[in-house]
């Protein structure tokens, strides 16, 4: 029922309460709204006025009261259920001889079109059916009962403007014909409830996306429309707007979205749920490629990504929005074979759970193909973190030893970083205890097994305070893997080094105390190998001496680690060179020192080794140290020379040849001769015994006119023009140890 109508502000005018059949009751009291009565007869007390009660014509259906129910009834029903939808604001169709009420027959609160098919199949001869007259008696089993009040607020619900809620005065001050008390938006004529935008405002969605304006970030930019798991869209950018893809997830789907940019701009990126809310952002992405990493839709309905360049940029970006499956559980055994796992959607994650008994030595390895980088954890049976969250970008993650302090489930996760996926082999090993050899005889080879990742190994040797030992290790296969020695009290005499060669060795210590020494190797990574080590006991250093020209003296090296020194008197301004050899050939460092301190800083030479000429600063004793490289052993044969003043001869351009003898490696000579510059010429030398010598020609300035040039056969110049009048010096430099004569001729050209 209209009690007032809606002006400005909101301000209400009441109008006079209506009375429809102008029978002196208002309607609001009326028992009979829509039949005068004005005595009010309800004989039954059912609220329903006696003029109103819903019976069963004499002949049903007969509302022209001629009788018989006929094709008259049918169009006068007809009429009768236009009038009562049109809001029965005219008079009731004068074709009816019974109150309007009576034409509703079945009874049902409203006169409508199924009123008329009852009426029509009767005039056509058939009568209503069981379900609408279970008795057969003529009549609709509920004309025979009264009208329905559910809210028993005196207004029967076909009438009511709420029927669940009591209303008896049925105020509707919007006028919607919804009762104030269950209008959820009583002063909006056109909504009854909230929606997505509350009341005054209409839920309308201009741009057809699935969202409401009042919640749509992109309200005045029509969406890309994209699918969860379907193929990548391509979002255009133009200055000054933003970027919007909307999509549709169901309720608890799960989501990622990837977002490649060619803009060259941050991005600010926000995603909202149907309802407008924030389900992940606002974020400002500086990366590229961006990515929200895992989303759980709450609510079934439209989603919506939003994107805003850092500035006005135009371009394009390529969204994909995946459909993420469940991560990826699987079981595992300790001890047992690798486990594959397949994380091929971004977001996704995986896990491997592992049972394993309080006290467990374990170590956990992932294979990743292809390499990407990923977050590992090791979750204990309580969910406590025992490892990570470790981010690995190389293809292998190792835990190396865990020993598992609870009994139960343990779990490796594994979390692909970004938009990452990959395929993962992982295995748990049960770690045995660490391998611990007793090493025999100084001189003799311990071998260690570690057959499992993460198992490490201990050779033990006993020694003495002073000893000096050296270590010789081989490993098969070859590994990376750290080796450290500790003394028996544990103190680290030799600190963890890093070897990633097949063959370690460890130079001369001094142990400090008495006692079992302990070489620690422990293999990297999941590695495992076979390892020979060999303790050296290593005798003092071998000293010799000599004298500059003197024989060759011998020192025997024969133990890895042990070194030598020879020692010599030498004076000032006083020319030598020095000469090594080995057997068998190997590696050694050879440095000298003098009484001024260091003359020349150990160099490492795997070959013959020569010294060439050089002039002693200082009178006193020279040391010549010779440490063996690494775990090579043999014996040195040292030769110091007393290297005479170089040669010089005399020449003429054109003139005979002369000859240079030299008798001692590192002795050096030089032919002389006088040119006029502008003069052409040119130098031929040949050496006797064979060898190879370097040449070099000075101008009488000092500069190079010709070489250096090494030549191991006859030396033949080209033609040289001489720029300088003077002395020319033509230096003949045995290569190495060389010695003997060399005949040079200088021509004119």
């Amino acid at each position: 029922m209209v009690v007032g109508v809606l002006t400005v502000n909101p301000v209400f005018a009441l109008t006079p309460a209506p009375d429809f059949d102008a029978d002196g009751v208002e309607d609001l009291a009326d028992i009979c709204p829509f039949t005068p009565d004005p005595g009010q007869e309800d004989t039954d007390l059912n609220g329903v006025g006696n003029a109103c009660e819903p019976f069963c014509l004499p002949t049903f259906g007969d509302v022209s009261g001629n009788g018989v129910t006929d094709i008259v009834d049918a169009q006068c029903t007809i009429l009768t259920s236009l009038w009562a939808l049109a809001a029965m604001f005219d008079p009731p169709p004068s074709c009816l001889a019974v109150a309007p009420e009576q034409a509703d027959a079945d009874c049902s609160g409203d006169v409508a079109v199924t009123d008329v098919l009852l009426v029509i199949g009767v005039a056509l001869g058939s009568q209503p059916g069981p379900d609408l007259d279970a008795d057969f008696d003529g009549c609709p089993d509920t004309c025979q009962t009264t009208l329905t009040d559910s809210d028993d607020d005196g207004v029967p619900d076909g009438f009511d403007n709420c029927p669940t809620v009591p209303n008896a005065a049925q105020n509707d001050v919007d006028d919607d014909s919804t009762g104030d008390v269950c209008d959820g938006c009583p002063l909006d004529p056109t909504k009854t409830s909230l929606g997505v935008c509350g009341c005054g405002i209409a839920d309308d969605d201009a741009d057809e996306d699935g969202l409401a304006d009042c919640v749509d970030a992109c309200d005045d930019t029509v969406p890309v429309i994209a699918t969860p798991g379907g193929p990548s869209v391509a979002v255009p950018m133009s200055a000054g707007s933003p970027g919007c893809v909307a999509f549709t997830a169901a309720a608890n789907q799960r989501l990622s979205i990837l977002m490649i940019s060619n803009l060259g701009e941050c991005l600010e990126i926000t995603v909202l749920d149907p309802a407008g809310e924030p389900l992940f952002g606002p974020e400002l992405s500086c990366s590229a490629p961006s990515f929200t990493d895992l989303l759980v839709a709450a609510n079934a309905g439209t989603y919506q990504l939003h994107m805003v360049p850092s500035n006005a940029a135009t371009g394009n970006i390529t969204v994909t929005v995946f459909d993420v499956p469940p991560d990826a559980n699987h079981g595992g055994i300790l001890g047992g074979p690798t486990v594959p796992v397949s994380l091929l959607v971004p977001a996704q994650n995986g896990a491997v759970q592992f049972e394993a008994a309080a006290g467990t030595r374990a170590a956990f390895r992932s294979v990743a193909s292809p390499t990407k980088c990923t977050r590992y954890s090791l979750l204990a049976p309580n969910g406590t973190a025992l490892i990570g969250p470790v981010l690995e970008c190389s293809s292998e993650y190792f835990t190396d030893l865990v020993v598992l302090t609870q009994p139960g489930t343990y779990t490796l996760l594994l979390d692909p970083h970004n938009e990452a996926t990959s395929s993962y082999t992982v295995q748990g090993f049960i770690v045995p205890e660490d391998d611990v050899e007793l090493a025999g005889a100084f001189g003799t080879t311990s071998q260690l097994t570690l057959t499992v990742p993460s198992q490490n190994g201990f050779i033990e040797f006993a020694a003495s305070a002073g000893d000096r030992i050296s270590v010789l290790s081989q490993a098969s296969p070859t590994i990376c893997r750290t080796f450290s020695i500790l003394s028996p009290s544990g103190i680290t005499i030799v600190p963890p080094a890093l070897v990633c060669s097949g063959t370690q060795f460890i130079d001369t210590v001094v142990v400090p105390e008495t006692g079992i020494y302990s070489i620690f190797i422990d293999p990297k990574g999941a590695a495992i190998t076979t390892e020979n080590t060999t303790v050296f006991l290593v005798p003092d250093d071998v000293i010799e001496t000599t004298t500059p020209g003197s024989s060759a003296v011998v020192l025997p090296l024969l133990v890895p680690g042990l070194d030598g020194f020879v020692e010599f008197e030498g004076s000032v301004g006083q020319r030598i060179s020095i000469t090594a050899t080995r057997s068998p050939n190997g590696c050694t460092r050879f440095g000298l020192t003098g009484p001024l301190g260091t003359v020349f800083a150990p160099q490492l030479t795997c070959g013959a080794y020569f010294v060439d000429s050089m002039t002693l600063p200082a009178t006193g004793i020279y040391t010549l140290s010779v440490d063996q490289h690494d775990q090579y052993a043999g014996t040195h044969t040292i030769t110091v020379f007393d290297v005479p003043s170089d040669i010089v001869q005399g020449a003429t351009i054109g003139g005979p040849s002369v000859g240079l003898t030299t008798t001692v490696p590192g002795q050096n000579g030089f032919v002389t001769f006088s040119g006029t510059a502008g003069a052409q010429i040119g130098i031929v030398a040949s050496h006797v015994p064979g060898g190879c010598i370097n040449h070099r020609l000075f101008n009488p300035s000092g500069t190079t006119l010709f070489g250096p040039q090494l030549a191991c056969g006859t030396l033949t110049t080209a033609t040289l023009t001489l720029p300088e009048t003077g002395t020319y010096s033509f230096a003949v430099d045995g290569s190495g140890t060389y010695v003997g004569t060399t005949t040079v001729s200088v021509l004119a050209k």
